[in-house]
């Protein structure tokens, strides 16, 4: 659901001409972190178990809700 949602918001807030370099940068970019979040949670799971590293991705995704944009005016459909 991101990333269809993102992918319209990126195209409207980005200007044509440099449309091209953006979906590249966010390609690669894109696909960098994921390889790299995989490696380390394979790594913390090598050090914590596999438990132990689900609960900290999951504490790490309930922390992650600190970081959205809370306040008036900030939905989008009509808030």
């Amino acid at each position: 659901m991101f990333n269809p949602a993102f992918a319209t918001y990126r195209m409207e807030a980005t200007e044509d001409g440099h449309m091209t370099r953006v979906t590249t940068a966010w390609s690669v970019t894109s696909r960098t972190t994921q390889a790299a979040f995989m490696a380390a949670g394979g790594a913390l799971a090598g050090v914590l178990g596999v438990r132990g590293a689900l609960a900290v991705a999951g504490g790490l995704c309930v922390a992650s809700a600190g970081f959205l944009p809370w306040g008036e005016g900030v939905l989008a459909y009509g808030g």
